[in-house]
């Protein structure tokens, strides 16, 4: 017994300093008994798959392709760039993409080519050369390979919940070089809009040096430590629902002309989200390619995040045309609060907004969950809610 503590104790004073390391995580996640290791999670998933035999097969990944994805739909694809020419984004790209590729992360599963970020991350000089020449080609062009185009969404299940069929959740695995290109755009895109300031300051989600946090305390300062005396303040909480699943090609193509980000950024990001395809997989059986519908924006891709934030921009200028509210944007969730005036000046402020809300969110192919939405008021001890 002795012994073996002895032993312990000098395997715990081996593993000071080592939490970046792979080994000491998988020492950690057997010591605790974790069931969420992909051995798990691959054995779980199976598990489901088999309980369905032959072609009961084939309308299990039906079901779950209609559940998950939906039908296919078309977009216009004959929308045209009408904003301002951008020859500094329309340049060719140069040493970005080899900081795209050095800066790939490792342990990555690939999309269908089989290419890992690894082997990218091994390329040499050369071979970095040709593939920034090859990215190029098509940067000019406007077109996008069909496999970076493609995903490979895995079923896994959900932490927590019974493995079965209503219990799963979609990861999308997309093309290691493809992302490579995103990366590149996104950097370019994203220094055009922070740096010229073409993103309204209330606007939260995926920026940089900005956070909940952030978006926490101003709620703080401007509405719970202003409450008066006699009287309120109200806060009205929207969410659009599924709304990255969902947002318009329409409104994301319309937003960047509108942000003068060049035809070439244009180009790509239509083709970006145009033609998509997948298949849906789940314990090793897997649909054949079909086409993906065309809204809203890739899972798991790097650039989603911006380019749904892109169609917003609207949205927050048009709130911040309403004299009297105050707003703040993080993603899919829109919170707009009322500090001044009597109860019934807020009530119809926060009317008119969430008519605003509600128009914009029509128009970008989206609308409001009224199971996750909600009004907050707020006021101090005493307060007569029936006889304000």
């Amino acid at each position: 017994m002795e012994l073996s503590r002895r032993d312990w104790n000098q395997k715990c004073n081996e593993l000071q300093g080592t939490l970046g390391w792979a080994k000491t995580w998988a020492l950690l996640r057997a010591l605790i008994g974790s069931t969420t290791t992909k051995s798990e999670t691959r054995k779980t998933t199976q598990r489901i798959a088999h309980q369905f035999q032959g072609t009961e097969r084939k309308k299990v990944l039906q079901d779950i392709k209609q559940r998950y994805i939906g039908n296919a739909t078309h977009a216009d694809s004959s929308l045209a760039y009408t904003g301002k020419a951008n020859p500094a984004l329309d340049e060719p790209l140069t040493i970005e993409v080899r900081h795209a590729v050095m800066s790939a992360t490792k342990n990555t599963t690939p999309g269908r080519d089989g290419i890992t970020n690894a082997m990218i991350r091994n390329l040499d000089d050369n071979s970095i050369k040709r593939f920034t020449e090859f990215v190029n080609k098509h940067w000019e062009q406007g077109t996008l390979l069909d496999d970076w185009r493609h995903a490979e969404i895995v079923m896994i299940p959900k932490s927590g919940k019974t493995p079965n069929l209503e219990n799963l959740r979609p990861i999308s695995l997309t093309s290691c070089l493809g992302k490579v290109y995103e990366r590149v755009v996104h950097h370019r895109l994203q220094t055009h809009l922070e740096d010229n300031e073409l993103m309204q300051h209330t606007m939260f989600g995926f920026r940089k040096y900005l956070s909940t946090q952030d978006l926490l305390l101003q709620i703080k300062e401007e509405v719970l430590t202003t409450v008066p005396k006699y009287g309120e303040n109200i806060l009205l909480a929207l969410n659009l629902k599924a709304a990255f699943d969902n947002v318009s090609h329409r409104a994301v193509l319309e937003g960047l002309s509108k942000l003068g980000c060049g035809q070439r950024i244009f180009n790509y990001v239509k083709a970006f989200l145009n033609n998509r395809t997948a298949t849906i997989g789940i314990g090793g059986i897997r649909t054949d390619t079909f086409n993906s519908p065309e809204k809203g924006t890739p899972q798991g891709s790097v650039l989603s995040p911006m380019l749904f934030n892109i169609a917003m921009i609207g949205l927050a200028r048009a709130l911040e045309e309403i004299e009297g509210i105050r707003h703040a944007i993080y993603a899919d969730d829109i919170t707009i609060w009322v500090t001044r005036g009597s109860l019934g000046e807020k009530q119809e402020l926060l009317q008119r907004a969430a008519d605003t809300v509600n128009a914009y969110a029509r128009h970008c192919g989206l609308a409001c969950s009224p199971e996750k939405s909600e009004v907050l008021r707020v006021y101090r001890q005493g307060y007569d809610l029936q006889n304000p």
